[in-house]
């Protein structure tokens, strides 16, 4: 049905019934069993929804709880950028802790470079989100705890660092300046968490502010 039916064919109540079963279907999926199709559903609803459009928090609750029951490495990498788009949208009145919590626990599960730059883009959105947002402490506690799980060297850790260090310029108030600018080097922002980011430990998470995730 989600493959072959055109939204566009549809009338407005009826869409809105048609995404939102979309919606509810993704939250819903089983282990392994999220269908592609309802994945880029969800995305394409995404896009198309403006800016704090209120059923944005009910997609990311349901791309949340599939990323949760889900260990399959390219669905998730799939999720979660359909996470991302859904985020670029959204306002939420807290920031997603859960969220985080699931996205960082589930790095493990990931294989390939690609697969975990979806999900470091997926955790660096989640973690602009909320009014207030976070910290910049505990932006960079969260940066911390995902280079703690085997990400994949390279690209997803230069990622990592470098929207970390995108988030600190945005946010220049208060804020220990990078310099020099890190440029994705993760051992120049070892040295500058050493110096400046309270509870900083370069051998164990320290994200205690978020909820424990079973996985």
């Amino acid at each position: 049905m989600i493959a072959i039916t055109s939204p566009s064919a549809l009338t407005d109540g009826t869409k809105v019934e048609f995404e939102d079963a979309i919606i509810e279907s993704v939250g819903d999926a089983r282990n392994n069993e999220v269908d592609p199709n309802l994945i880029a559903g969800v995305g394409a609803i995404a896009a198309a929804l403006p800016a704090g459009d209120a059923r944005v928090n009910s997609m990311l609750a349901a791309l949340r709880a599939a990323i949760g029951k889900t260990t399959d490495p390219s669905q998730l990498a799939d999720l979660a950028q359909a996470y991302v788009a859904a985020a670029g949208k959204a306002r939420l009145d807290a920031p997603p802790l859960q969220d985080i919590a699931v996205l960082i626990g589930r790095i493990p599960d990931l294989r390939t470079a690609e697969q975990s730059r979806a999900f470091v883009a997926a955790i660096s959105a989640a973690a602009r989100l909320g009014s207030p947002p976070l910290s910049w402490k505990q932006v960079g506690l969260i940066t911390t705890a995902a280079l703690l799980q085997p990400v994949s060297a390279g690209k997803p850790t230069r990622d990592l660092v470098g929207n970390y260090e995108k988030f600190l310029r945005d946010h220049p108030e208060g804020v220990p300046a990078p310099l020099p600018a890190w440029s994705g080097d993760v051992w120049a922002f070892a040295i500058w968490a050493r110096d400046n980011l309270p509870g900083f430990d370069p051998h164990r998470p320290r994200v205690d502010f978020l909820p424990a995730v079973a996985n």
